[in-house]
């Protein structure tokens, strides 16, 4: 049983880009970036990519990724990245200890991202570890109104009467980096478990791109269809 298991879930259908996964950024489509970002932290990681779709699975080929044939019954609109996972780890008979995933829509994760992430959950005890960035505190300082129709504090009811300085640190995960023991994929049938560790990443290096409003000021061209 190998230590890690790299999966790059690249369905190809997209409402918000066509073609997202093969859009193209800086010379290199979404799939190399993420494949990259394994391959070049030299740690001999086994790395997939998980589509639906023939021409995605042949550019994975052609840069050295193993392939796995996703069901189409689990590439559309509603379906979930632990579906494509349990196919990957199923169809292949794969086991590792940690399942690392990688969404093909954070270009801008690299190789160091991964590595210390990595080095992260191997640090301490944990169930796994997710990519965040620094989010605001004035959200703490929100309101939602309860089944009785009074407001409460979003997580906690005196944070909104609380000095800035005095809130903790809050945190947006950033969809670039998932690592989860693959006991806690098997048990609960999640990408997370009750001990997960933080990896920050700075807020430009955690761009997930879901339209076009996502690609403002960068260098891209989108795929088209033959």
């Amino acid at each position: 049983m190998s230590d890690f298991l790299v999966i790059i879930p690249a369905r190809f259908g997209s409402k918000g880009i066509p073609y997202k996964n093969l859009l193209s950024i800086n010379g290199k489509n979404l799939i190399e970036h993420a494949f990259h970002s394994a391959q070049k932290t030299n740690l001999n990681l086994e790395i997939v990519v998980s589509s639906d779709s023939e021409i995605i699975l042949n550019k994975a080929e052609e840069i050295g990724s193993i392939v796995h044939r996703r069901p189409k019954e689990l590439s559309n609109d509603s379906s979930e990245t632990i579906d494509a996972v349990n196919s990957v780890l199923g169809d292949l008979r794969k086991s590792p200890k940690y399942v690392i995933v990688l969404q093909p829509t954070s270009p801008f994760r690299n190789h160091i991202h991964v590595s210390e992430a990595i080095d992260l959950v191997l640090s301490r005890e944990c169930d796994g570890v997710i990519s965040v960035y620094r989010e605001d505190k004035e959200i703490l300082k929100s309101f939602i109104k309860n089944k009785d129709g009074y407001i409460q504090g979003v997580n906690d009811s005196d944070y909104p009467f609380m000095p800035r300085q005095n809130l903790p640190e809050v945190y947006r995960a950033n969809g670039a980096i998932f690592i989860v023991k693959y006991s806690v994929i098997k048990s609960k049938n999640k990408l997370y478990g009750e001990k997960m560790l933080p990896y920050l990443m700075d807020k430009d290096s955690s761009l997930d791109i879901n339209t076009l409003d996502d690609l403002v000021g960068i260098d891209y061209q989108l795929y088209k269809a033959e």
